[in-house]
């Protein structure tokens, strides 16, 4: 009965986690395979006087 109890916790654990998905709203798309990849600048060590919009390179 205990083992019954446990499968249907983790059954119920794991269908929910499904359904939660990656949390990601709105539709779904492909990237551009010819756009080049974002990458955030590192906050630990970005002089915050800067401005963190300009563009990466």
């Amino acid at each position: 009965m205990h083992r019954t109890a446990t499968l249907s916790i983790v059954t119920a654990l794991l269908a929910a986690a499904l359904l939660a998905g990656c949390g990601q709203t709105g539709s779904l798309y492909l990237p551009d395979r010819t756009a080049e990849p974002v990458t955030a600048p590192d906050t630990a060590t970005a002089d915050r006087s800067e401005d963190t919009h300009r563009k990466i390179h």
